[in-house]
């Protein structure tokens, strides 16, 4: 679970059908790293902690997963991408594979793979209200014309439709670890998607990059996810430890 310019971003394991509890990632050198079993389905929650919508984009492997569109999450909200999105519909969950030799020589190697981008901008606050100015009436006759004190200005573009085509933006990071991983259309699955409006956008636009790795660093694979919840023995001493900890509180064994 990433959690950066107020925006929440975590890879949640799908056993059965069933989340099974959200992935820990380990930052290593930089990078933040999540550690699956070959074979893993997954899905993608995020969750706005602003004060003003957000609007996301979603890239997997260098893909764009949310074919040319944006999710749009509220203030506070929380959202789940549950697979590559076709049109405004997920159809197969996201699934986390070997990336064997064979599918090295079919599809080739990209610097990408095995990353999640998430890239995301906060709408703008909206507009203060002008100050109230009454009305100067001029009488002409039998009519009266209405003249406004301040002549109307040009607004800013109006309210923009996010379901339309979206360039894929630039990778700016560069992972130091190359994954041997990549992610597939998975399960089945069903999730639908309706189009919104929203107003202009911040020019600032934030990102978060995930690593999904199935080996460890001495080569061996991963068996279970790493969770939040999960609690670990400490080897030397038994004590059991939150996954979040690097050194065992009783004995101070080194637990990474």
């Amino acid at each position: 679970m990433v959690y950066a310019q107020k925006m929440v971003v975590c890879v949640v394991p799908v056993k059965n059908g069933s989340p099974s509890g959200i992935a820990r990632e380990i930052r290593i050198e930089g990078t933040d790293q999540v550690f699956l079993p070959y074979g893993t389905d997954y899905l993608l929650r995020f969750r706005n902690m602003h004060s003003r919508r957000a609007v996301v984009s979603v890239e997997v492997d260098g893909d764009d997963a949310l074919d040319g569109s944006r999710l749009v999450l509220g203030a506070g909200e929380e959202g789940e991408l549950e697979g590559f999105m076709e049109g405004s519909t997920v159809h197969k969950m996201f699934r986390f594979i070997e990336k064997t030799a064979k599918i090295s020589k079919h599809r080739g190697d990209r610097m990408e793979d095995g990353l999640i981008r998430i890239s995301f901008q906060f709408e703008k606050p909206p507009r203060p209200r002008p100050p109230y100015r009454p009305l100067m009436r001029r009488r002409r006759g039998w009519e009266d014309d209405i003249i406004l004190r301040d002549s109307v200005r040009s607004m800013e573009k109006g309210p923009a439709s996010y379901s339309a085509e979206l360039g894929v933006a630039d990778l700016d990071y560069t992972p130091e670890i190359q994954t041997s991983g990549i992610t597939v259309p998975g399960a089945d699955t069903n999730q639908h998607f309706r189009s919104v409006h929203v107003g202009p956008l911040e020019p600032e636009e934030h990102v978060i990059v995930l690593q999904l790795l199935g080996e460890k660093s001495d080569g061996e694979e991963v068996v279970q996810p790493l969770l939040t919840r999960k609690k670990y023995r400490c080897p030397t001493c038994g004590a059991k430890n939150s996954s979040r900890a690097k050194f065992c509180p009783d004995c101070g064994t080194n637990l990474t």
